[in-house]
């Protein structure tokens, strides 16, 4: 007999007993399900509302978005920044003298025993010849009278030292600038930032208040002083380049923090999704399980409550027949115990049912008060096999969602380990930059546009190459992080060898069920079928009195016997199906699998 033959017969019966329950009012506890809400589900159905609304699930699908989330934010790192910068200053100039202790010049000899005391520029002689003041170092002073040194022999000159007020800084009117930039920089996989900017300048210059002398423009290049400069605008061009070098530390996707930051992520990203498939099987397994724990209590109702008619029905006929004195009251009485033990059967088998559909609607988030009926169930009970131990152990260690968990963990390692490494390496970096800057120390350009239109004609330029080395002594935190990092990625190597062990353990477990549960399946199947037919003669029998009551008992309590024998078994062989399923990363597909 096919497993699918009793489980059809058994399952419409079982659910046109619940129905029955539900549409109208029945003893006992099958009251409790007068009115109630029924839904009926298939075992696909459960995985999909699973799938869909568990709440387990959609915690993790959360936990696998921000691990994405995480990945996008590090691979930022490599991703062009900009900056604006907008900047405004204002220096006020004022007016200071201070009492000044210094030699000072007192009288100028030009010959003979003449004096002239503070010569000038534009004196004259007795003569009216003019005086000129050819030169002053501090300590010599040459007077010339038509060109020629008239006190070659007396030339000298005379200081003492003297206090004075004297002049420190001028009252004028305050300078404005403002200036606007952009900034732009990019890091690379191998480690090296590129940056760039330009900048743009306004700044007016108001040295001093000359409106009084009509000077309103800048007078030359020799001299630009004016009342409020005409030609404010500067403009600067930078870019610089800063890479480590191939053999120094920071190099590459393992040496730089970036791509570590990276690495990390990825790592982090691909374990939540092994992670989230992982509780996704252990979840689907709970639900599974509580899935066909219910058909149990289903196929308990139906085998209770045929258990119970039967000896109803049997009481029914033994009561008339002890009335014709055709039965002993002892054979009554043993009839009357039986029809008690079999309405306790019942009762104990709605209780059942009544718990399991709860725990199954909780598992599912269903609402309170809804009745689960299994449906279609029969449906999935084929296709079951003996299980091979070499493949079913190949496709665990292939596909199991937490070993693989484990083993992107260990990559995660193995990525600390290599940064940590390239951290002992020589810190040596290469700096290329280059500048194009106007200047407006004489003068600038009129406006932004003239500015801009010659950036690329500067007044000065800069270009830099250079070696940046940087050496810390001892490097004892590099050590240290290195050694942590080997003893931590043994640690990992040597969990995840455990768990493949344990795992192992666990899949020769169940494969020893799952070919034991399919001879118990197929042996209950035929006990079944053999009680069916006892039972069936046995009622022959006993209505033509060629057996007692108390053999026909037997053969009632037989059939009720091997009714829960088959289901205890039919149910057994589908939980340990799903358990290998789960063990092989089976029950749902990876969440978020990327092609």
């Amino acid at each position: 007999m096919a497993a699918t033959d009793p489980a059809k017969q058994y399952q419409s019966k079982a659910a046109d007993r619940v129905r029955g329950a539900v549409a109208a009012q029945q003893d006992g506890l099958a009251a409790r399900l007068f009115g109630q809400s029924l839904e009926a589900f298939t075992l696909a159905d459960v995985r999909r509302m699973a799938q869909s609304q568990a709440p387990q699930v959609l915690a993790n699908a959360q936990q696998r978005r921000i691990a994405a989330s995480g990945v996008e934010r590090q691979r930022a790192a490599y991703d062009w920044s900009l900056a604006f910068t907008a900047r405004y200053t204002q220096t006020q100039f004022n007016e200071r003298s201070e009492d000044i202790t210094r030699e000072r010049v007192t009288e100028v000899t030009i010959g003979g025993n003449n004096v002239v005391d503070n010569a000038q520029e534009g004196q004259t002689d007795e003569n009216g010849a003019p005086i000129a003041v050819t030169g002053s170092g501090g300590d010599l002073l040459c007077i010339t009278v038509d060109g020629e040194v008239v006190n070659e022999e007396e030339c000298a000159l005379r200081t003492e030292v003297t206090t004075q007020n004297e002049f420190a800084s001028a009252d004028a009117d305050a300078t404005n600038a403002f200036s606007l930039g952009v900034t732009a920089s990019k890091l690379f996989v191998p480690g090296g930032v590129l940056s760039g900017g330009l900048s743009l300048q306004h700044r007016t210059k108001n040295f001093y208040p000359l409106d009084d002398a009509g000077l309103i423009e800048p007078l030359s290049v020799d001299d630009p002083i004016g009342n409020g400069s005409r030609y404010p605008w500067t403009s600067r061009l930078f870019l610089q380049y800063l890479t480590p070098v191939p053999f120094g530390r920071g190099y590459g996707r393992d040496g730089s923090d970036a791509g570590l930051g990276l690495a990390l992520a990825q790592v982090n990203d691909q374990r939540s999704r092994h992670s989230e498939h992982a509780v996704q099987q252990l979840l689907f397994l709970r639900i599974e399980n509580a899935y066909w724990n219910h058909v149990r209590a289903l196929l308990n109702v139906h085998a209770a409550e045929s258990h119970r008619e039967n000896l109803s029905a049997r009481l029914a006929s033994a009561e008339r027949k002890f009335r014709a004195r055709d039965l002993t009251r002892y054979e009554l009485s043993q009839v009357e115990s039986a029809l008690a033990g079999a309405r306790a059967a019942s009762e104990n088998a709605w209780v059942g049912f009544i718990a399991t559909s709860a725990q199954l609607s909780a598992l599912l988030g269903l609402e309170d008060g809804a009745m689960v009926l299994p449906a279609g169930f029969d449906e999935t009970v084929d296709g079951i096999s003996a299980q091979d131990q070499a493949t079913a152990l190949a496709q665990v260690m292939t596909d199991n969602p937490s070993i693989n968990a484990s083993r992107v963990a260990i990559r995660g390692d193995e990525a600390v380990l290599r940064h940590a490494e390239h951290s002992l390496k020589p810190d040596l970096n290469v700096v290329l930059s280059m500048a194009f800057s106007q200047s407006d120390r004489v003068l600038g350009y009129e406006d932004m546009a003239d500015s801009l239109s010659h950036v690329f004609d500067p007044d000065n330029s800069e270009w830099f190459v250079g070696v940046q080395y940087r050496l810390a002594l001892g490097k004892q935190a590099e050590k240290a992080r290195k050694q942590q990092a080997e003893l931590r990625l043994r640690q990992s190597q040597n969990a995840l060898t455990l768990e493949e062990m344990q795992l192992q353990t666990e899949l020769n477990g169940l494969i020893a069920r799952n070919n034991a549960a399919i001879a118990r399946t197929a042996h209950a199947e035929r006990q079944l079928t053999l009680a069916d037919a006892a039972f069936e003669r046995g009622t022959r029998a006993r209505g033509n009195g060629s057996i007692s009551e108390f053999e026909y008992l037997l053969i009632v309590s037989d059939l009720d016997t091997a009714h829960q024998r088959w289901i205890e078994q039919l149910v057994e062989q589908q939980q340990v199906r799903a358990a290998l399923l789960a063990l092989q990363g089976q029950l749902t597909e990876q969440p978020g699998a990327r092609p």
